[in-house]
């Protein structure tokens, strides 16, 4: 039986897409909302623009916006390919707690690294200070 792609599966392809023609259109990319918002870079900051630079071919200034940029395209791929049924061991490890763990801690390690090296001077992990909540992040000294 032919499986039929999900409502969240369609909105997520047309978020990527749309993604993909901000990145075109406007050469910088979407802003990210959490850094707009409070003024500091979030975990995944940059990682729009690591895809974009990967998808031309520089692969260089794709691992200066994120290291973690390669994950991406490999879920998107684990996960068509557990999606299909022909790979089992793929939908375990989809399935898997502990499998969405480590890629969290993963995450959240790469951030700290990141924040310690190069906030605040290097794009993308530089601060917002137009950010309406900036302002109160004066009271933990930052």
């Amino acid at each position: 039986m032919k499986k039929r792609w999900r409502p969240y599966e369609i909105a997520l392809a047309v978020a990527v897409a749309v993604s993909f023609l901000a990145l075109s259109l406007l050469g910088d990319g979407l802003p990210c909302a959490i850094r707009s918002l409070v003024g500091l870079p979030c975990p995944s900051c940059g990682i729009g623009r690591a895809l974009w630079s990967a998808s031309r071919g520089a692969f260089a200034d794709s691992f200066s916006w994120h290291p973690l940029w390669p994950l991406l395209p490999a879920l998107a791929l684990v996960y068509l390919l557990q999606r299909k049924g022909r790979f089992p061991f793929l939908t375990t490890l989809w399935q898997n707690r502990w499998f969405w763990v480590s890629l969290l801690v993963a995450l959240m390690l790469c951030y700290l690294f990141r924040m310690i090296l190069f906030y605040p001077h290097t794009p993308p992990l530089d601060p917002n200070p137009q950010a309406p909540l900036y302002p109160l992040l004066g009271f933990w000294g930052m």
